[in-house]
């Protein structure tokens, strides 16, 4: 997929920033949200199969109705989604509000920035409404307005996602301006001696990156 990124993005001026754009666009509404209903069928029927929820709770398991007992695997899988989009979208507010990152920078899970982690928690949220739609048999009218309504609800959240950006340029500008003073302090300590002009090349060429 990077070729194609990298067409998206040839003329726009930070081609990292509209990478990002591109996958938050391609990868949480389509391949996200699909990825986790997966998921969501992968613990309803392997780990919270009714084999397990009888070894784990026994007579009381037995005695619901069939129906009631396909959905206690789906509350289940329902908890597990819930902590796994808690988790996906409170890493990145720990390393933006309290360690000074950026969206743009990597996460702890490899080739994901902290952008897409909160993407994904966003994804989990849609994906656990679709998989109930489609499994539960007996649901609710409340239940259904909640599944058909949290999806498109929870896509808007990338535009609120995205906006939080203009944060991002702030700190990135701040940052480089930082690496281009530290730089030109150490061009100016090595070159203790040189002519002024020289000084003058380094000063300019560090105005640069305001």
């Amino acid at each position: 997929m990077e070729p194609l990124y990298a067409a998206g993005c040839r003329d726009y001026p930070d081609y990292n920033e509209c990478a990002l754009f591109i996958k938050l666009a391609t990868f949480t509404p389509a391949q996200g949200i699909l990825t986790f209903t997966v998921i969501c069928g992968f613990l309803n029927h392997y780990v919270f199969c009714s084999s397990r929820l009888r070894t784990i709770y026994g007579p009381k398991y037995l005695a619901l109705a069939r129906d009631e007992q396909r959905r206690v695997g789906v509350l289940h899988v329902g908890i597990v989604m819930k902590v796994t989009a808690f988790c996906l979208l409170a890493t990145p507010l720990y390393f933006i509000q309290l360690r000074n990152h950026t969206w743009l920078d990597p996460g702890p899970i490899p080739c994901l920035t902290l952008a897409e982690m909160a993407a994904g928690a966003i994804a989990s949220f849609a994906a656990l409404s679709l998989f109930d739609l489609i499994y539960s048999d007996n649901i609710k009218l409340v239940y259904v307005l909640h599944h058909l309504g949290l999806p498109p609800v929870a896509l808007q959240g990338l535009f609120v996602l995205q906006a939080l950006f203009t944060a991002t340029k702030v700190k990135t500008a701040q940052r480089i301006w930082a690496v281009c003073q530290r730089q030109a302090q150490a061009s100016l300590l090595k070159h203790r001696k040189c002519s002024p002009t020289m000084r003058e090349k380094v000063e300019a060429g560090c105005s640069l990156c305001k």
